[in-house]
């Protein structure tokens, strides 16, 4: 009970402020949420005082944002910006209760290279054609990197890996039921956005599952869930009850996404894993069992996939949708080649995709915005060379980083962990290389992982790589 009289006032004070927030938002439209604004600050103060939390939250409706959009707020409040916000806030203000040299984060050259990809953001923003796309590109980009921030300071434990991973694939795993209901039912279960609905193929709607992103982009998301799950599947027998009908669901939404990238990733991904297990002594049968089902699946596979799969191999010129991608690229590496050092600006590919110097460029293009659909030369061309470097350099950093811990790390599940990741994080980037997936939040969630994984379960020592915990760790005794 609050006996003190500031305590009192405070209390009456914050009601009478809660009361009136309630009023204005149920005058502005917001009456059917409005009386839940007590339970979002209350859980805006744990987010707050356990900023782990907030992550894991963002990191389970990465893929299902499609339901947050329920809640019927404004896009510059939506609940991930803010979740991210008071998360990364409340980071700043709890440390100050840690020694002075840390209380801006460990000393992650991850860190330094981040600070340094957004003054390079700021910089070529001078230089934009389109303020509009530039603020719109800065502000995504400067949030994402408040995410890798965050990532990089909460995630200390394998505990808080296994959580990650876990919100990881139970997302994953909702969004391919949605996919597979979307496609037997014939509707939009809860897409909301024009990029989730509209996307068709030969006549045939293709689902987002519970992405409001389009549907090629969420299969991309899909495929890291899947392959995150097919390895600890494999490795571990605690997680099959929902690594299982993951790799099998997420398998065929996949598919049903009618997203050729993924596929092909996908069948790359699965050549890897026989390369991984070759020297198994199971492989044998498990490839004989793999043939058989693979034979009684292929009756089953809609035709619409095989005529999209085709696309791949047939005259180009008759596939609108890659003439486009081709175009893009061509584009890109023009603009990149005119503007080598900070590039045409963050957001400016939209800018000039439309622009009718480009009108030669042979493709289905309606001279309308459109995103660079490679991730890596999209920022190469809207950063220069500089921002592209340290976005590359990043990336780099969290694959090594985890494949370190997966070589390295302590204990058998710390490694086995490590792998997941690691597999699914080489996915990733790999089907972004057909994407623009510098604005999705995987990418910079996965590489704050990587490296916060490896500062908690690895270190250097003696120009040695040892693990955390471990006799090998302490140092070697005076001469």
């Amino acid at each position: 009970m609050i006996t003190a009289l500031p305590g009192r006032i405070l209390l009456i004070g914050g009601a009478l402020v809660m009361a009136l927030a309630i009023m204005v938002l149920s005058r502005m439209g917001y009456g059917p949420v409005a009386p839940l604004l007590p339970l979002f600050m209350a859980g805006g103060l744990v987010v707050f005082f356990y900023p782990f939390l907030g992550l894991l939250f963002i990191a389970f409706f990465v893929q299902l944002d499609a339901l947050l959009r329920m809640v019927p707020v404004s896009e510059e409040i939506s609940p991930e910006k803010l979740i991210t916000f008071v998360s990364v806030l409340g980071v700043l203000v709890i440390s100050f209760k840690e020694p002075k040299k840390l209380r801006w984060g460990p000393h992650e050259p991850l860190i330094s290279l981040a600070v340094m990809f957004g003054l390079t953001l700021l910089t070529a923003l001078f230089f934009v054609k389109d303020l509009e796309f530039g603020l719109w590109s800065v502000r995504r980009l400067i949030s994402l990197l408040g995410l890798l921030y965050l990532t990089v300071r909460v995630v200390k434990t394998i505990g808080h890996i296994k959580l990650i991973a876990l919100a990881i694939i139970v997302s994953s795993l909702i969004s391919s039921v949605l996919v597979i209901a979307d496609y037997t039912l014939g509707v939009t279960l809860v897409g909301g956005s024009h990029a989730a609905t509209v996307s068709a193929y030969d006549g045939v709607s293709r689902s987002a599952g519970g992405s409001d992103y389009n549907p090629t982009t969420a299969a991309t998301m899909n495929l890291a869930g899947t392959t995150l799950a097919l390895i600890l599947f494999l490795r571990q027998r605690k997680w099959r009850i929902l690594t299982g009908p993951l790799v099998v669901l997420g398998s065929i939404a996949i598919m049903l996404s009618l997203a050729r990238s993924s596929s092909l990733v996908y069948v790359l991904l699965v050549v890897w894993l026989w390369w991984k297990f070759r020297k198994h002594r199971l492989m044998p049968a498990a490839f004989v069992l793999a043939v058989i089902l693979g034979a009684m699946a292929l009756p089953l596979i809609p035709s619409t996939y095989y005529d999209r799969m085709l696309t791949l191999v047939e005259d180009w010129d008759q596939d609108k949708s890659i003439t486009a991608r081709i175009s893009y690229n061509k584009i890109g590496l023009e603009l990149l080649a005119q503007h080598p050092v900070l590039g045409i600006g963050p957001g400016q590919f939209q800018y000039y995709y439309a622009d009718p110097e480009y009108r030669f460029v042979p493709s289905n293009r309606l001279f309308i915005a459109r995103q660079l659909h490679n991730m890596y030369l999209e920022v190469a061309t809207e950063t220069g060379l500089v921002g592209g470097g340290l976005f590359l350099a990043m990336i780099i950093m969290g694959g090594v980083a985890l494949n370190r811990v997966r070589k390295y790390g302590a204990t058998e599940e710390i490694r086995i962990y490590a792998e997941a990741f690691h597999y699914s994080y080489v996915g990733f980037m790999a089907v972004s290389v057909f994407m623009p997936n510098e604005y999705n939040k995987y990418v910079w969630l996965f590489i704050g992982l990587g490296v916060a994984f490896a500062r908690a379960t690895v270190t250097r020592r003696d120009g040695r790589i040892v693990p955390i915990g471990t006799a090998d760790e302490a140092p070697p005794p005076t001469p």
